[in-house]
C-alpha cells in the first residue's frame, strides 16, 4: 500500500478508533492501530506475533484489531465493498448464511474477505 492510501484510509478511521490520553496512560495511536490491523490482515500473523513487531500487547491487540477492521468497513463499505442480503428472488446468488460480499479493493486478501462477512453475520 502507497503513503497516499494509507494516509487517505487513516483520514477516514481515525475518528472511529481515536482514544483519549488519561493521568494513568497514554493512547494507542491510530495510526498504531491502522498498522497493526493492516499488517495482521496482510499476513495473517497471530497477535502473539505481531505484539513483537508492533510493539503492542497481545491482549490490547485482540481488541484493537476487531475494532479497526469495523471501522475500516464502515468507512468502504458504500465505495468499494457492496453487501447484498438475499431478501428477493433476484438475489439468489448467495453463498453463505444468505449474505455475499463482493470487494473492489485493489487488494483484497481472503483473510480480509473472510472478516468483513463473519463481521457482517456477527451484526445479523
Amino acid at each position: 500500500m502507497d503513503i497516499d492510501t494509507y494516509t487517505y484510509l487513516l483520514e477516514l478511521v481515525t475518528p472511529y478508533i481515536i482514544k483519549e490520553n488519561t493521568c494513568m496512560r497514554t493512547a494507542i495511536s491510530p495510526h498504531e492501530k491502522l498498522t497493526a490491523s493492516l499488517r495482521f490482515l496482510a499476513t495473517g500473523r497471530s497477535y502473539k506475533d505481531l505484539e513483537f513487531t508492533t510493539i503492542i500487547p497481545k491482549q490490547s491487540l485482540s481488541e484493537i484489531i476487531p475494532e479497526t477492521c469495523k471501522a475500516i468497513f464502515k468507512v468502504l463499505k458504500n465505495e468499494y465493498l457492496k453487501v447484498f442480503g438475499c431478501n428477493n428472488a433476484s438475489e439468489k446468488t448467495n453463498n453463505r448464511e444468505n449474505c455475499i460480499v463482493i470487494c473492489r479493493l485493489p487488494v483484497c486478501e481472503n483473510s480480509l474477505k473472510r472478516y468483513l462477512v463473519s463481521s457482517i453475520l456477527q451484526e445479523k
